[in-house]
């Protein structure tokens, strides 16, 4: 009998030992939610000419003329951000301002933020 006891009690303490790392403890945030605020990211196109362009400065990105006589900033991440040109990649020194050109882009941290620029001929 003490040994199934001891038995059980390893079982069993081995279960909370190995079980313990997936509880949530203190007040970290479940990775669910984490998962579903990236999933319900939306991604916008806008089209236009460029008016300013600045990708030196602290934030850089661009100011669009846009249909209507509006215009939008548009933010580029220098890491995640890719310009298109005739379908090919193309570096940041080809933009210029006057070009067109269509931007998709999401809100992110307040900002819109482009994730591809299409150089339009």
């Amino acid at each position: 009998m003490n040994r199934s006891f001891a038995n059980l009690a390893f079982v069993l303490g081995f279960a909370v030992w190995a079980l313990a790392p997936l509880c949530v403890w203190g007040e970290e945030e479940p990775v669910s939610v984490a998962v579903a605020s990236k999933a319900a990211a939306t991604i916008t196109s806008t089209e236009g000419r460029i008016l300013v362009l600045d990708l030196d400065g602290k934030y850089p990105g661009f100011r669009l003329s846009t249909a209507g006589d509006g215009q939008r900033t548009v933010y580029v991440d220098k890491k995640t951000t890719t310009v298109w040109r005739n379908g090919v990649s193309v570096g940041f020194k080809e933009l210029k301002p006057a070009d067109k050109v269509k931007v998709r882009h999401m809100a992110r941290g307040g900002k819109q933020v482009a994730k591809t620029i299409e150089i339009v001929q």
